[in-house]
C-alpha cells in the first residue's frame, strides 16, 4: 500500500489562517500564524491539521499507523501547513515534518543515560538530543564525567575557570553517537567522588542527602560548560555563542545568569538559554555563604537575585 502524499496543494490552500479565518494559499507563509484566539495556538493548529490528516496509513512493515489529530505530532503538523510547508513526507519508513531552519543546540545537564543516571532526567537527556539530531540539528551534550566511560576519548584541551581566590582546572573527554556530541567534564569531585554508572550517588553519599560542597561542584560544572561551549572545538568547528543553551534542573540553572553576566563582553550577543525543571521537589537549596559573587565571577546583585534557601511551593510538598 502507498503513503498518501498529504502535503498536497489542494490541502494546503484549505488550510486556514487561524487568527483572520481566511485561506492561506499554497506556499504563502501566514503572517500571523504564531498567533491565535482565546483557545490557543496549539489546539488551533492541531484543529487545521485534524482536517486534512487521514486516520491511519501504513508503516514499511506493512502495519497500521494511527496519525495523530491531537498534541504535539499534530501541532508541528498544522503549523507547518499554516506556514505554507509540507506537513508530512515519508523518510525510512515513518511519517516525518520538515524543519525549515537548522540551530545549534547545547543540553547541559548533571546526567545522560545511558552514561549516568538516577532518574527521569538522565533518560531524557538520552532521547531528546537524539531526537532533534536527526531532524538535522547540531547538537552537544555536556556533563560530569563520573567514571572512566570507555566510549569517550581525551580531547587533548586544557583550560582554567577561576573558582574565587584560584584557578580551578579544566579538561574535558568527547564521544560522538547518533549525531550527538557528548563532552563530559573531568574533575576530581565527579570522578574521584562517585566512580559509579547507572544508580550511583551522584549528588550525595545515600538518598536524600547532598554532598557538602554540591553548591560548589555544580557552580563549576556551570563554568566549565560555558568553556566547552567557547572553546572546545568538535568536528573542527567550536559551537561558540550563535547556539541555544538548554539547562536541566537545579545543577545547572547558574548557566543563563552566567552567560547574562558575560554578555558584555561579546560572547553569548547571539545565545539563548532556556531552563528546563524535571522535578521540582529536587530544588538545590543551600545557605548564602559570603564571597560567593567572587566564586560564581559576578557582581554582587546577582546573587541578590538568588533565592536560597527557601523552598518553593509544588502543590501539597510543604504543607505540614
Amino acid at each position: 500500500m502507498q503513503l498518501r502524499h498529504f502535503a498536497t496543494r489542494s490541502a494546503l490552500t484549505q488550510v486556514l489562517n487561524i487568527v483572520s479565518g481566511k485561506p492561506v494559499a499554497a506556499g504563502e507563509v501566514a503572517s500571523s500564524a504564531h498567533t491565535t484566539s482565546s483557545v490557543g495556538p496549539a489546539r488551533g493548529y492541531a484543529k487545521a491539521a485534524g482536517a486534512v490528516l487521514p486516520t491511519s496509513t501504513t508503516g514499511a512493515d506493512g502495519k497500521a499507523l494511527d496519525v495523530p489529530k491531537i498534541g504535539p505530532p499534530a501541532v508541528a503538523v498544522g503549523r507547518a501547513m499554516a506556514e505554507g510547508r509540507p506537513a508530512v513526507s515519508m523518510a525510512g519508513g515513518k511519517l516525518v515534518t520538515t524543519i525549515s531552519k537548522k540551530f545549534q543546540i547545547v543540553f547541559v545537564t548533571s546526567e545522560v543515560a545511558p552514561f549516568s543516571k538516577t532518574g527521569g532526567l538522565g533518560e531524557a537527556m538520552d532521547g531528546l538530543p537524539i531526537a532533534l539530531a536527526a531532524l538535522g540539528h547540531r547538537c552537544m551534550v555536556i556533563s560530569p564525567r563520573y567514571d572512566q566511560y570507555k566510549e569517550a576519548w581525551d580531547t587533548g584541551y586544557w583550560g582554567s575557570v577561576p573558582m574565587g581566590g584560584k584557578n580551578e582546572s579544566v579538561h574535558f573527554f568527547h564521544t560522538y553517537k547518533q549525531k550527538v556530541d557528548y563532552v563530559f567534564v573531568d574533575h576530581p569531585t565527579f570522578l574521584e567522588r562517585v566512580n559509579g554508572l547507572t544508580g550511583a550517588k551522584l549528588y550525595g553519599p545515600e538518598w536524600g542527602q547532598d554532598f557538602a560542597d554540591n553548591q560548589a561542584r555544580f557552580a563549576y560544572f556551570c563554568k566549565a560548560a560555558l568553556k566547552a561551549i567557547q572553546e572546545l572545538p568538535l568536528g573542527g568547528a567550536v559551537y561558540g555563542g550563535d547556539c541555544m543553551v538548554v539547562c536541566n534542573d537545579w545543577h545547572s540553572a547558574l548557566v543563563p545568569m552566567l552567560i547574562h553576566a558575560e554578555k558584555p563582553t561579546g560572547k553569548w550577543t547571539n545565545t539563548k538559554s532556556a531552563f528546563l525543571c524535571h522535578n521540582a521537589v529536587f530544588q538545590g537549596r543551600f545557605v548564602r555563604e559570603e564571597g560567593l559573587a567572587s566564586v560564581f565571577g559576578v557582581p554582587e546583585r546577582y546573587i541578590d537575585s538568588i533565592t536560597f534557601k527557601m523552598p518553593l511551593r509544588i502543590g501539597k510538598y510543604n504543607e505540614k
